[in-house]
């Protein structure tokens, strides 16, 4: 299925110069008053011209352009449209069944004024735009007819029960008017029939009324103008006519049925999201019984608004069978269960500074910062699964799951404030080697990025990822350090330098349980500076072995943890944490981060 595959949006509200890609499916994730909504507006009034005020105008002294094109138009697809508007779009084809084209409006005005302008890669040296071609603009209508637009702050009651060609019911009539024509069209003909013989000027049963009518009013004329009769006409809609007058009545355990707006807000809004479910669902028959559905522009604010969480992940699948069956859908959202872990590489960051910025994809940023497959593949696992961070400006990387249990409510005893209320999301990720990957593309795409991890983090990890060299002199300090220890302390055992458990010496120690007698003994200046090399980086590291070993935890268990976590609840931190100092100078360093 084709769709409008990227768009560029000049002088447009907030939007000074943004330019990025779109998908079948694409959320628009960021804070109140980022430009959200503006960057949809801007995407409906290029396919769907409308009136732009001064107020649309970033600046009065520059105009509004806004070029995208169309991806995915295929021979196939050329053929279902009608001749002449085939004619006019396949000479203009790239590669890739590509179309490109844009709109300018030079000053406020209505929507005639603006100049659309297509891409003729086969017109100059290297191609060239070329202004409003005979027949383009009916034929890019034909590809991309008028948007449906729902608000977040709009007539939940007027998309929903009353028809008009761009709200959710006219769609959903639309989609059955063929039915209902094949289906009624015999009676509906036998009465349209004789309501014609008895409305007509000319009808054969004129109606007594109306005959009436004609005569009192030409024999009143006939004084000033005699031989000249008058004959009033009342048209005979057609189905179509008809269906426009159509309504969506709500009724209550049986009651009698009423007003759609007689219902509360959050009904309202369940109901106009069921018929988007609705429409996907009749979309999905035509697509499974044969008929492709034309291609349309679904764009909503907030989809989420006043919905139960269960009814938004039911709205959320509803839109991506929506996406799969004939519907491009773009929408924002304030809510993580809109989006679900197949759709994070595809959500746009929209941030707001002077003006609107759209963050590069998770996919395009993984592609450029990520080299190695196996690694793209896992970083992409970990921030698909911790996908808060969406939500957040600020990114805490974490190793393991006593991180992601433990540290939201250590913090928030410690500090008086939730990672949350800081704009702070928890990411968790498969082990310190993962740290780097993320932070690397994190930062792309303009988050603020920093990690915890264990001080064992400095022997492979840290080198491993490039954040320390693998010759770096405190590393080789470090190296020998453990080497000397082990010569001294039969416990400690070594593999390629690194400390490592013996099974075969039952009193051998574990990794960690070296790091820490390393890190509290001969290796206690070489920790600090190793850890202030890696706080330079944003990486804090706990002073001498890992998280259990500080705070007093006697394993990675979940029972340790709920214990724990209850112990500060009930207790007050400090009487539970081994090392007050420790986790004094983490929540420091989480202050000074994230001011």
């Amino acid at each position: 299925m084709y769709t409008l595959s990227r768009i560029s949006i000049s002088n447009f509200r907030s939007c000074q110069q943004v330019d990025f890609a779109l998908a079948a499916f694409t959320p628009f994730v960021g804070y109140n008053n980022a430009g959200k909504s503006n960057l949809l507006a801007a995407i409906r009034w290029f396919i769907a011209p409308f009136a732009l005020e001064a107020a649309d105008f970033n600046q009065l002294s520059l105009p509004v352009v806004v070029e995208g094109e169309i991806n995915g138009i295929t021979a196939s697809l050329l053929d279902r449209l009608d001749v002449k508007h085939r004619s006019r779009i396949e000479p203009l084809l790239m590669d890739g069944g590509l179309l490109r084209f844009r709109r300018e409006l030079s000053s406020p005005g209505a929507a005639s004024t603006a100049v659309l302008s297509i891409w003729n890669v086969s017109a100059g040296d290297s191609g060239e735009w070329v202004i409003n071609p005979t027949g383009i603009a009916a034929a890019l209508k034909a590809l991309f007819p008028e948007p449906v637009v729902i608000g977040a702050m709009e007539d939940a009651a007027e998309d929903s029960s009353k028809v008009k060609s761009s709200n959710t019911i006219g769609k959903l009539l639309a989609e059955f008017s063929v039915a209902l024509e094949d289906a009624h069209s015999g009676q509906l003909a036998t009465v349209l029939a004789d309501l014609r013989s008895s409305f007509n000027a000319n009808g054969g049963s004129r109606s007594v009324t109306l005959q009436r009518f004609d005569e009192e009013a030409t024999s009143v004329l006939r004084d000033y103008f005699p031989g000249v009769a008058l004959h009033l006409e009342i048209p005979v809609p057609e189905m179509g006519a008809l269906l426009k007058g159509a309504t969506v009545k709500v009724s209550e355990a049986g009651g009698e049925a009423r007003d759609f707006s007689c219902l509360g807000h959050g009904a309202q809004r369940s109901i106009q999201m069921s018929m988007i479910q609705y429409l996907a669902e009749v979309r999905e028959r035509a697509v499974g019984s044969g008929s492709e559905p034309g291609q349309r522009l679904l764009i909503i604010d907030e989809p989420e608004l006043f919905l139960h969480p269960q009814a938004i992940e039911q709205v959320r699948e509803a839109l991506k069978r929506l996406s799969r069956n004939g519907c491009q859908v773009l929408f924002t959202t304030h809510s993580p269960l809109m989006i679900d872990r197949e759709s994070v590489p595809n959500t746009r960051l929209v941030r707001k500074g002077s003006s609107t910025t759209v963050a590069s994809t998770l996919e395009t940023v993984l592609q450029r910062y990520v080299n190695d497959d196996g690694s793209r593949l896992q970083t992409l696992l970990d921030l698909k699964n911790a996908k808060e961070w969406l939500f957040a400006d600020r990114a805490l990387l974490v190793e393991g799951i006593t991180e992601t249990r433990v540290l939201p409510v250590l913090v928030q005893a410690v500090t008086g404030k939730s990672l949350g209320s800081r704009s702070v999301a928890l990411v968790q990720v498969d082990g310190g080697a993962a740290v780097s990957d993320c932070m690397n593309v994190l930062g792309a795409m303009g988050m603020t990025c920093f990690a915890i991890a264990d001080l064992d983090y400095v022997l492979d990890k840290a080198p491993s990822s490039g954040m320390i060299a693998k010759d770096d002199p405190l590393l080789l300090r470090m190296l020998e350090e453990f080497r000397q220890l082990a010569e001294q302390d039969e416990r400690v055992r070594l593999d390629n330098g690194r400390p490592c458990r013996d099974k075969e010496r039952k009193d051998s120690l574990k990794p960690s349980a070296a790091v820490t007698l390393w890190a509290t003994t001969v290796g206690r200046d070489t920790a600090d500076a190793m850890r202030g090399a890696l706080r330079s980086q944003e990486v804090w590291l706990w002073p001498s072995g890992d998280i259990e070993h500080h705070l007093g935890l006697p394993g990675k268990k979940g029972p340790a943890q709920a214990k724990f976590v209850n112990d500060i609840e009930d207790r007050g931190w400090r009487a539970v944490v081994s090392d007050i100092e420790a986790v004094e100078e983490l929540a420091s360093w989480l202050e000074a981060v994230c001011a």
